[in-house]
């Protein structure tokens, strides 16, 4: 069955309750997110590098939709009536197209993102592999912050590794993010910042480190695989490709 609690895959802190809009949509609504990413992650691993100027400007409407949505719930703009409620849905879908035209149109900004995001992925995957016994939110922070610069550095010296890169161990995440709606036993990153912020000892279950690496293996297999792909590149991203 659906997890709808908490399963955070933290032995020791298991009873802490962060009241944060996101975690209440994920509570109520865990079987839409998992759709969602898990819909989303099989093109991402599978063709993310050919078709990533669509994938990328798909990825930040949904992304802005999302964000403004949880924001407006979090200040409790749906309490009203429902015609305003349908109102903003409209309005922030219409904002998140706006931001999938400008990605699309400048798609340098696009790969920058992804450098970041594909950084800080790896930090989290760095910290929580490595530095398990060190339960600090500085070291954390600091920890993900080094690694999206790496990766924006990366995203300027070498855009079409991080296209691939990116979009192998992006769709990773999300594939297993997903299925762990349904399983449970993976923490989120705030859960985890949240602990480490009230200085709660955090003590990773078989169950972590197992999703840690089928995000690894996932993420190989997706790398390999649009390595082997044959395609005509975009020629903006042609053009980007020539300059750097």
């Amino acid at each position: 069955t659906m997890s709808s609690a908490i399963d955070t895959g933290i032995n020791s802190v298991t009873d802490y309750d962060y009241a944060g809009s996101f975690e209440k949509f994920n509570e109520n609504n865990p079987w839409l997110i998992a759709v969602v990413l898990i819909s989303f992650s099989v093109p991402m691993c599978l063709v993310g590098q050919r078709f990533f100027p669509w994938l990328i400007a798909v990825l930040a409407c949904l992304v802005t939709f999302v964000v403004l949505t949880l924001l407006a719930s979090g200040w409790g703009w749906f309490e009203g009536a429902t015609w305003l409620s349908i109102t903003q849905l409209v309005i922030y879908f219409a904002l998140g197209c706006v931001a999938a035209f400008l990605v699309k149109r400048t798609l340098k900004f696009g790969i920058f993102l992804l450098g970041i995001v594909s950084g800080i992925a790896i930090g989290f995957l760095v910290y929580t592999a490595f530095l398990t016994g060190i339960s600090s939110s500085w070291l954390y922070l600091t920890v993900l912050i080094v690694f999206a610069l790496i990766g924006a550095l990366g995203s300027w010296k070498r855009p079409d590794l991080i296209i691939r890169f990116g979009t192998s161990f992006m769709g990773s995440y999300m594939l297993v993010r997903g299925l762990s709606y349904w399983i449970g036993g993976f923490p989120s990153e705030a859960e985890l910042y949240q602990a480490y912020s009230n200085g709660l000892e955090v003590e990773y279950t078989a169950a972590f480190y197992g999703y840690l690496a089928a995000i690894v293996i996932v993420g190989i297999l997706s790398y390999i695989f649009q390595s082997k792909q044959e395609y005509d590149v975009d020629e903006e991203l042609e053009d980007y490709y020539k300059t750097v």
